[in-house]
This record gives structure tokens, sequence and C-alpha cells, in this order.
């Protein structure tokens, strides 16, 4: 099920509008209009933060071969962003059975041997339901690369050299990939934090 809310109030009283020629939202509690709503996914697993603001739970990986080269694919869906694997972790999911479906989905291999390098609390507003993302990135290591095709995920991916990555020749990486790798120094391994 499907909850459409109000991306400012968070009320479900929203009507769909047209608004200088764009499909638009406006609040009727709040009056507020606005080209994004918030639809919140029962099928996900949100939690409330301190200040009682809905984060979603995700998992990021940070996916090598044994080269040391790191995996980054181009989405099919907008904005067709070169990124990582993410995703959500689901209603009565634990984190390390959504990691092994989202790198399923993501990649079509099983997950095998990972390693958790750290959790971090993401803004991002996401179109099904929050502004946050808890999400914990995981280390794989894969053996072969020919393996891993484009697929209905991914329509092209490629395996890059960490000094492309640092480099910043690589351009229109999504933020959270971009978040992914600034947190981890490129082998892999978490920041320490100073």
């Amino acid at each position: 099920m499907r909850l459409i809310q109000c991306s400012k109030c968070n009320s479900d009283a929203t009507e769909e509008i047209i608004y200088r020629g764009k499909k638009s939202y406006r609040c009727l509690v709040c009056g507020n209009i606005a080209p994004l709503k918030n639809a919140i996914d029962s099928r996900l697993k949100l939690s409330l933060d301190k200040h009682a603001k809905v984060y979603h739970l995700s998992i990021g990986f940070l996916l090598q071969n044994k080269a040391g080269k790191i995996f980054v694919g181009q989405k099919r869906t907008p904005p067709y962003e070169w990124n990582l694997i993410f995703g959500h972790v689901h209603s009565g999911e634990t984190i390390e059975a959504a990691a092994n479906r989202e790198f399923m989905e993501g990649v079509g291999l099983p997950l095998g041997k990972h390693k958790l390098l750290f959790k971090t609390m993401a803004a991002h507003i996401c179109p099904i339901g929050a502004d946050k993302h808890l999400i914990h990135v995981f280390r794989v290591i894969v053996p072969v690369i020919n393996n891993i095709l484009p697929n209905r995920e991914f329509k092209q991916i490629f395996w890059l050299e960490p000094q492309e990555l640092k480099n910043k020749k690589f351009k229109r990486l999504s933020a959270g990939a971009k978040l992914i790798l600034e947190k981890s120094d490129i082998s892999g391994n978490a920041k320490k934090s100073k």
C-alpha cells in the first residue's frame, strides 16, 4: 500500500494538480504546493529520528574486483546517474537479508563474503517517503568481473580504477555514491574519524 503525503507537513490530505504547467501536489491542510510528494510504501522499513522525522534503513555496496577496480553502473531509471548498488530494507527484513536481496537484484549474483564498513545517515529526499536514509555500507570483493552484466537496474556497468574516481574523471556519480566513496578510502576501508 502506498500513502501519499505532503512533503512539508506530512498530511495525507493531498491532491494532484497542474501548477505552472507541471504535475504538482497541493496539501489540503497547509496549502503547500510542491512538485514532489512523499509516498509512504508499506513494504519499506521506516524509523523515526529524535525529531520524529521518518528515515529509511538502506543498504549500499562498495563492490570491487580482485584487481581493486570499483563497480559503477548507470541506472535505468531517472536521473540516470552512475551509481553503486543501493536499496531499501523492507518491513520484517533484517539488514543481512536486505543486503543479500539487494546484491542479487543489483548484479545477479549471491552476496557471498562481505564486510560492514560503516553506517551513515544521509540526507536524501526519497520519492517513497523519507528525507533521510541510514545506509549500511558493505564492502564486497568479487574474483571475476565477466559475469556481472547490464541488467534491469543498470544499463551500463564499468569497473574503474580508484584513481579515476579520486581524480573525478568520471562525472555524474550519484550523491549516494559520492558519499560512500568520500567516507571510505578508495581501497574500501572506513576512514577514521578525527
